[in-house]
């Protein structure tokens, strides 16, 4: 069995402290059904709502990125550190609680641990997808 230790669900149930979510995948050889899973709530865990950025902030993120990591890195071959330069992230982060997630969100759970045969865990990050709203073309709107 692979380490999984990762997963994305649909919420079915909210708890005080917990919530029941519906998998997408699930391991071919585990042998418990594991379509659904508990995922408990504790002060450590981290709950955010994935919001996706907009096309325009996306590319002028990257290109901030592409300029960075065209220039040399100054402190090669010193004893300082070498900050890794990472490229933008798609989503904005915001912070929420368990409050605020709603039964049908998808979301992405995390935990410190292999959870490929767990029906129950802790999760150290659960995060809210946000899907973004179709665009409409212009072309297809009706004026009267």
């Amino acid at each position: 069995t692979s380490e999984i230790r990762g997963i994305s669900g649909t919420v079915e149930k909210i708890g005080a402290s917990d919530i029941t979510i519906k998998v997408y995948l699930q391991t071919s050889n585990s042998k418990r059904n594991l379509s659904s899973r508990l995922v408990s709530v504790n002060k450590d865990t981290v709950i955010e709502r994935l919001i996706q950025k907009d096309l325009e902030t996306m590319k002028e993120e990257q290109a901030v990125f592409m300029e960075k990591i065209s220039k040399p890195l100054k402190n090669i071959g010193t004893s300082s550190p070498v900050t890794p330069i990472l490229p933008p992230d798609p989503f904005t982060r915001e912070k929420i609680s368990l409050k605020d997630i709603k039964i049908g969100d998808n979301i992405m759970v995390s935990a410190d641990k292999n959870i490929a045969n767990e029906s129950s865990f802790t999760a150290k990050i659960i995060s809210v997808q946000v899907m973004p709203s179709p665009a409409v073309p212009i072309n297809t709107i009706k004026t009267p």
